[in-house]
């Protein structure tokens, strides 16, 4: 079982997108097992390749405002949560 999202610090800045990627997680797995998912409030974007072109999807699409880029993985240990909130 995948190690929910919600459960990672700073969870709570992303709470829609926790949701929706906590929601998403086992049909991502079954799709897209070790991609990245862009997610911006309760709808998932996009799946990527590479988390830079995933991060740069999200900026392109969404400027600076907060988004979750995650890896598609079922392995808990290996689960982090990163929070994109702008360019500096």
């Amino acid at each position: 079982m995948p190690r929910r999202t919600r459960d990672l610090p700073g969870a709570a800045v992303l709470r829609d997108e926790v949701r929706c990627f906590d929601r998403e997680c086992e049909r991502l797995l079954d799709r897209s097992a070790g991609k990245f998912v862009l997610i911006r409030g309760d709808a998932v974007a996009g799946v990527y390749e590479t988390e830079a072109a995933a991060v740069s999807a999200g900026y392109a699409t969404f400027g600076p405002v907060p988004f979750l880029v995650r890896q598609i993985l079922s392995t808990p240990e290996r689960a982090r949560l990163e929070i994109h909130e702008g360019r500096a």
